[in-house]
């Protein structure tokens, strides 16, 4: 039995299966006593990103296409609407796209995908109107999975991933300086400290200082943070430290340096969202955040340039799933709203900021069988129209997919080239 066969797989992955083949039974009906003929695979799109420039330009990756076959796709929105989607990857089952924004309008984007030997990470740039040949950063014999990446002020790129390392996973973090990057580094070990079971990383950075979250433990993971730069790493702090199962943390930082991480917590008896804040004087008590009788999942977090911190995520209740937001302006938390309407089930939501504090949201949605990236703009009152972005590979000749919105107007942004 493979080493990949045995390990522990991540609750995406499954999510990812189980999606596909509840979309596969509701595509696929064989009358009795006629001929079997092929059918054709349902389109599916998950693990949407999103990021905005200093134009206020919003830039968005996926994965999307037939299981077992899918890529990256991209898209650009701005003042005339969202650019026509298209592939940036170029290796078949390419999934988890993450992205940054350095200097200007440079947008960096970093994914998973199979090549001959192993799971790599790859890495690929947006400048000048088109994108870079990917390439391999994680160069590695085994298996690489789940990155992140971020920029700092000075345009050096961070990206970390779960990769394994014998028997069990841990976290890798690499940088490119400028010039070239520099060789990968095992985060979850340092002195004593060799931590197992290690999932789900994610990074920000301010300045010449990088932070690092991810979950650890096989039973009940805990949530565990490191700070480093070029002269330092921090030992492996436990930020979670409870009884429950601690997942899927996401890290963001302020312009007054402070740490805002969030992750989903069970330890109540009901999984919520959990956040804390790191500063100079140390971690504030985790304090939960969404409050609901379902089941909050998948969080995501951005801080604005007012210091005010933005969370959006999954919550799972009877029988569909929405996106909830909710917004923190350093003394309480809004009440959580549902901004994903009547989609039947929504999940995996993403989170930016612009630079006059409008929000910008995107998830992945499946509405009566029909699988899709859905996005939008809160400008501190109200929000925009919901409006779906992503399109099947086998229609992109065709103008961009009218949804139907909640109050039954049809909304179709057409698509542009570049």
């Amino acid at each position: 039995m493979s080493i990949r066969t045995r390990l522990h797989r991540t609750s995406s992955l499954i999510y990812i299966v189980g999606l596909t083949v509840a979309l596969l039974t509701l595509s696929i009906v064989i009358p009795l006593n006629q001929p079997t003929r092929r059918v054709e695979e349902p389109y599916t799109f998950h693990n949407p990103a999103i990021k905005v420039d200093t134009e206020d330009d919003i830039h968005i990756v996926w994965q999307a296409g037939t299981h077992g076959r899918q890529k990256i796709y991209y898209t650009k929105l701005d003042n005339a609407g969202p650019s026509k989607p298209r592939a940036i990857s170029e290796t078949q089952y390419s999934h988890n796209p993450r992205l940054a924004i350095g200097d200007g309008e440079d947008v960096y984007a970093v994914w998973e995908s199979p090549s001959e030997n192993a799971n790599e990470i790859f890495f690929a740039k947006f400048v000048n109107g088109s994108w870079t040949k990917p390439i391999s950063i994680s160069s590695n014999s085994s298996i690489s999975e789940d990155p992140s990446i971020t920029a700092d002020e000075r345009g050096h790129i961070h990206v970390v991933w779960q990769g394994i390392r014998g028997e069990t996973y841990q976290i890798f973090y690499r940088e490119w300086d400028g010039r070239a990057w520099k060789e990968p580094k095992m985060v979850s070990e340092s002195g004593k400290i060799l931590l197992k079971w290690n999932h789900h990383p994610a990074i920000a950075a301010e300045h010449e200082t990088v932070h690092i979250v991810w979950q650890a433990g096989s039973s009940k993971p805990e949530i565990y943070y490191v700070k480093l730069n070029e002269n330092f790493m921090s030992n492996p702090a436990n930020l979670s430290n409870n009884g429950g199962s601690s997942l899927w943390p996401r890290v963001s930082v302020d312009s007054r340096r402070n740490i805002h991480v969030v992750w989903r917590d069970d330890t109540s008896g009901n999984s919520e969202i959990h956040y804390s804040e790191g500063n100079a004087r140390g971690w504030s008590n985790p304090t939960g955040i969404s409050g609901a009788t379902g089941i909050s999942d998948r969080p995501n977090i951005a801080a604005d340039m007012q210091d005010n911190v933005h969370v959006v995520w999954a919550e799972h209740l009877l029988n569909k799933s929405v996106i909830c937001y909710s917004r923190f302006d350093g003394r309480i938390w809004s009440k959580p709203m549902s901004i994903s309407e009547s989609l039947g089930y929504s999940y995996s939501p993403a989170v930016t900021v612009d630079n006059v504090g409008h929000v910008h949201v995107v998830w992945e949605s499946v509405d009566d069988g029909v699988s899709g990236i859905h996005y939008r703009m809160y400008d501190g009152e109200k929000w925009s129209d919901l409006k779906r972005i992503s399109m099947d590979e086998r229609s992109l000749n065709v103008s961009m997919e009218t949804f139907q919105t909640a109050s039954e107007e049809a909304r179709t942004w057409p698509a542009r080239e570049y």
